[in-house]
């Protein structure tokens, strides 16, 4: 993946141990970057040195599809947790992005493709 300096266009590239999908970029609560990749972990990178701080299990393995309409993990990041699904066993994982901890999870009752979250 790469960062984009907006100030001055610049761009850095971040290696990451797994590739990633369209619905597997997000930022946490202090800015970091955090990406759900095919290897079923939250990586956690840090913005500023340019590099994956940490990496979280969270879901299994799984491959991207080539049909862009197709359910697969998705991550949403809201006040310091990290909301992410898993088509294949129907779940939603919460993870605390500051422990590095799945706080919850739970079986859903369909397939979930897309997650999006409001505060209120």
């Amino acid at each position: 993946m790469s960062i984009t300096d907006t100030r001055d266009g610049s761009l850095r590239l971040v290696d990451l141990p797994a590739s990633y999908s369209f619905r597997s970029l997000e930022r946490g609560p202090d800015g970091e970057g955090v990406v759900l990749g095919t290897d079923g972990k939250l990586h956690v990178i840090d913005m500023a040195k340019g590099e994956v701080s940490r990496s979280i299990d969270v879901v299994e393995e799984w491959t991207e599809s080539t049909d862009w309409q197709q359910p697969r993990p998705t991550v949403h990041v809201q006040d310091g947790t990290a909301y992410v699904t898993e088509p294949g066993s129907k779940a939603l994982h919460m993870v605390d992005l500051h422990s590095g901890e799945v706080v919850s999870s739970g079986e859903l009752p369909v397939v979930p493709n897309e997650i999006d979250g409001t505060l209120g």
